[in-house]
């Protein structure tokens, strides 16, 4: 018989490095096994880095489709390995789902913003998910009469950002508001915002290294630094030749993908990847490939090399595209996909990290 001995091993830590490699679902089950495993799985320390382990894990998109004749909103997850809707059970646990918008998530965490009517005005309600734990909350209202577009990040603390307008005596004026999972309460942007983005999207793009962003104005990008909480304007893109842009997350830098005049034809697409973390209008062409189809829409690029893409033809089409091995694949179940966001399952709790 031989015995295997790990000295200087603690019994706790080996618990730790074990459960650190389980999913979300078993954790939760695991809570009730012993008071020591509880007090383990439910430690800040434990849930920070069980977020952080396996970067490459399963890669998830939160999507939601609307069928106009039900009127009805369905949540689902998308596995990019083996292309199948998986039906998610806990959106029934949430309020009325009516034409979401998907704000973005973080961390595991998922802000969604949902439309209400009242007195013939449209107030957006705000909440914060957890779809692994079911844990949600509606945050208060921002107050901000005009909103045109909203952010979701982390730092220390889940945040959201809300730009929008407020008239005063027929004078328009921007302004922009945070809140704050911790501290469950808003505050105004100091200085308010000088311009905000003009189109007809809702959220911003992507969250990278502590930065909201988006498009701006055409060729441009707009970014919010969320923990200095402060605003750069107007970075140029690498190129000013493009028909349309798309701003993604490409390995955790800020990359924008470009639809290229070529031809009079839109079927060619460059990827371009920030050169730091400082958001500074520098530019490398990381990718350039032409599918013979227009691209429409970006879903963003994955840990895999795949970038998800919406092209049109005679039928819209979904395709994901992988990068190293140079293969396209046609995406039909995304047909009907009405929004999407990258999604990881985690233990983190919706009020943050304190």
């Amino acid at each position: 018989m031989i015995l295997l001995v790990w000295p200087n091993i603690d019994a706790e830590d080996l618990i730790t490095e074990v459960l650190l490699r389980l999913p979300v679902k078993s954790l939760l089950r695991f809570k009730s096994v012993s008071k020591l495993w509880l007090s383990i799985i439910s430690s800040n320390t434990f849930i920070k880095s069980h977020t952080t382990t396996k970067p490459e894990a399963d890669e998830t998109l939160l999507v939601y489709t609307k069928a106009d004749y039900l009127n009805t909103v369905d949540l689902s997850l998308f596995h990019l390995d083996s292309l199948q809707y998986v039906p998610h059970p806990d959106v029934r646990a949430l309020p009325s789902l009516s034409s979401p918008t998907l704000v973005g998530s973080c961390n595991g965490v998922v802000c969604v913003s949902v439309p209400e009517y009242l007195k013939n005005k449209c107030h957006d309600k705000i909440l914060i998910w957890n779809p692994a734990t079911r844990e949600s909350k509606l945050i208060p209202p921002h107050n901000i009469p005009y909103p045109v577009t909203a952010g979701f990040g982390f730092d220390d603390d889940f945040k959201v950002v809300v730009l929008g307008r407020t008239w005063k005596c027929g004078v328009s004026n921007y302004v922009a508001k945070v809140y704050s999972a911790n501290m469950n309460a808003w505050h105004t942007v100091m200085p308010k915002p000088t311009a905000i983005t003009n189109r007809k999207k809702s959220s911003f793009d992507v969250f990278v290294n502590g930065f909201l962003c988006c498009q701006k104005n055409g060729c441009c990008l707009m970014a919010f630094d969320l923990h200095k909480e402060v605003f750069t304007w107007d970075i140029k893109f690498p190129t000013e030749s493009c028909t349309s842009a798309c701003v993604t997350n490409f390995k955790d830098s800020v990359g924008v993908v470009i639809n290229c005049k070529v031809k009079r034809l839109n079927h060619k697409i460059d990827l371009w990847a920030l050169d730091d973390d400082e958001v500074e209008a520098s530019w490398t062409l990381m990718l350039s490939i032409d599918l013979g189809l227009p691209v429409w829409s970006v879903c963003g690029y994955f840990n895999s090399g795949d970038l998800i893409l919406l092209c049109s033809g005679a039928d819209n089409v979904w395709v994901k595209y992988n990068s190293d091995r140079k293969e396209v694949q046609k995406l039909p179940n995304l047909v009907s996909m009405r929004g999407s966001i990258r999604y990881k399952e985690s233990l983190m709790p919706i009020g943050g990290s304190k």
